[in-house]
């Protein structure tokens, strides 16, 4: 689906730019890789949880556990 490509294609340049990003701006990277584990699109899905396993590193602490909270609960199916 074409729709789909585009979302991947998208997180995919947001983990390029994570890379470098600044703190505000690595904020607004977390957010909508937190809102794309909620996508119905299971391919969207994935996507933002490898790519929040990839820029952990650079989380803060919140947003760690903001992460990992949100990935037990899709795991969990919530």
């Amino acid at each position: 689906d074409k729709d789909r490509d585009v979302r991947g294609s998208y997180v995919g340049s947001l983990g390029i730019i994570a890379a470098k990003a600044s703190e505000e701006q690595l904020e607004n990277v977390f957010n909508a890789l937190i809102s794309g584990l909620k996508d119905e699109d299971n391919i969207a899905h994935r996507s933002c949880a490898k790519l929040l396993g990839v820029i952990s590193e650079k989380l803060n602490e919140k947003q760690l556990e903001n992460a990992i909270n949100t990935l037990i609960d899709g795991f969990k199916g919530k």
